[in-house]
């Protein structure tokens, strides 16, 4: 909280010279005695004294009668007094422990290396280290190397406005315990740049840390986290962007007055969060998305431990420092569409637009190790998503394996000369192949879902619960159900013109 000064006014003739060292206890009265001797209503001389009582070294205990007697002899609010005293003793404290290097939450920049090694060998030495700590993919090491890379050029030290326009969080997840989580954010934690561990965090801690020491978050346990706190959503989500903001309000005193004036906090940072299973889909949607599986028994060898990583900080660090502005302008530069994997949807070209242009930066094969992890990555993150997208994916299939079934038994019928019975029979609604593939029954389409077990669809209790499920879904895509005859009969179903519209923009 932020306390405004009192304005001036007309000072007792106040003796303000500086203290010399005595005792406490004649310290304590020389200051009650200056208190005294304040005239009633000299406010302008209340906040001298209140500062010559904070760098007394006197304890906070006295604190109390101390501001009573300024409030007494002043008219002044003695409650306002001592909680500016008491804040401007902490404050106080806080700037000695930064300057001495215990105060910041997070570790300091490095010096940068005078000679730094090529940029490529550096990724190339993290992917060393993660892949030697963590069993994971080849593209997770890559894209994890990339990420850790980049945090140095999200505030360039040159300037801290340049750098990415957004920066996307890194996402480790895995479908169960024992899976190399926690360590392999341990091993990105040691490349980082200005590590902040906040594995149980309020949302005000983190928008009034990373506007102080712009730091990369690290937050393990995050599903854990966001349920207990729904609130961190708003904050990690827009601090995704470099234009991330919030606005709280702050108390502030003004001539005895308590008062609250909104103020805004940056949000944008680097966010590295692990944990197991989903995320809130806003914050999967602004991630590059790690997921790990338990490693084999026959492939469990000596791993790297938290002394070995704190080394290769100290030796891998003061090169990435010698490259940070070099990544920042590289990343708010980024890289053209062309070059980046057209199987990725526009957020995931965003996500990866900053990486693949440090990798461009690094040279050698490094931009061609970006866009296979970036097309692995974000498709086996497709593949994994059992939302709205991936259920109309599944209504798709079904209409295209329907229309494959109809149209080879068409065909079939025509070869043999039309001497069987013909397809369709008993339906005399439909008499070609393209009129049975317009139309799709909504039993038939509930049925295939609830049989198929990689649908989303297979836990349902019964296909009446599947056709509402489909039924909601369908309605927010702005497609509705509609009433035929078919085979004599009013058939509720859905036109497939209207789905397949709806999916050539959805589709990734």
């Amino acid at each position: 909280m932020t306390a405004v000064t009192m304005p001036p006014a007309t000072a007792a003739p106040v003796d303000t010279a500086p203290m010399t060292a005595v005792g406490p206890d004649a310290l304590y009265a020389a200051l009650i005695a200056r208190a005294a001797a304040l005239l009633q209503g000299a406010v302008g001389a209340a906040d001298p004294l209140a500062a010559d009582v904070v760098q007394s070294g006197l304890p906070e205990s006295t604190f109390k009668p101390l501001a009573n007697a300024i409030a007494k002899a002043t008219g002044l609010d003695g409650a306002v007094i001592l909680r500016r005293m008491l804040k401007a003793r902490g404050a106080s404290e806080g700037a000695e422990a930064t300057a001495a290097g215990t105060g910041a939450p997070c570790a300091a920049d490095p010096e940068p290396s005078a000679s730094p090694a090529p940029l490529r060998q550096t990724l190339q030495a993290i992917v060393t280290m993660i892949s030697s700590r963590v069993y994971c993919s080849a593209e997770a090491a890559d894209a994890c190397a990339l990420w850790a890379a980049g945090t140095w050029g999200v505030y360039p030290p040159g300037d801290t406005d340049a750098g990415p326009d957004n920066y996307a969080r890194l996402h480790i997840h895995a479908p169960a315990k024992r899976c190399g989580k926690s360590m392999l954010l341990e091993a990105v934690a040691h490349i980082v740049r200005r590590p902040l561990s906040a594995t149980d965090v309020s949302e005000a801690a983190i928008f009034r840390t990373i506007g102080r020491y712009q730091p990369t978050l690290l937050i393990d346990e995050a599903d854990q986290l966001f349920a207990k706190n729904r609130d961190l959503t708003g904050i990690v989500n827009s601090g995704y962007a470099r234009t991330g903001r919030v606005v709280r309000t702050v108390e502030v005193q003004a001539q005895g007055v308590r008062s609250f004036e909104p103020v805004s906090f940056p949000t944008f940072a680097p966010v590295a969060l692990a944990g197991i299973g989903a995320l809130p889909s806003t914050i999967e949607d602004r991630s590059i998305r790690i997921e790990l599986q338990r490693q084999p028994r026959e492939r469990r060898g000596q791993r790297i431990g938290l002394r070995e990583l704190a080394a290769l900080r100290k030796r891998i660090t003061p090169h990435l420092m010698a490259h940070a502005d070099a990544i920042g302008a590289a990343m708010e530069t980024g890289v053209r569409d062309s070059e980046i994997p057209a199987a990725l949807h526009d957020r995931d070209m965003d996500n990866w637009r900053p990486l693949l242009a440090l990798a461009k930066l690094a040279g050698a094969d490094w931009l061609v190790r970006a866009q296979r992890a970036a097309e692995v990555l974000c498709k086996s993150s497709a593949d994994g998503d059992k939302g709205n997208e991936w259920a109309l994916r599944q209504v798709v299939a079904f209409i295209t394996e329907r229309r494959a079934a109809v149209v080879a038994e068409w065909r079939a019928w025509v070869a043999v000369g039309r001497k069987t019975v013909p397809p369709l029979a008993g339906r005399p609604g439909i008499q070609r192949p393209a009129a049975a593939c317009h139309f799709v029954a909504s039993d038939t389409l509930a049925g295939w879902l609830l049989a198929k077990d990689d649908s989303g669809f297979g836990d349902m209790r019964d296909a009446g619960s599947v056709k509402l499920r489909v039924a909601r879904l369908l309605r927010g895509f702005g497609v509705q159900p509609t009433l035929r005859r078919v085979g004599g009969a009013p058939t509720r179903g859905y036109e497939v013109p209207a789905i397949r519209a709806v999916w050539r923009r959805y589709r990734q």
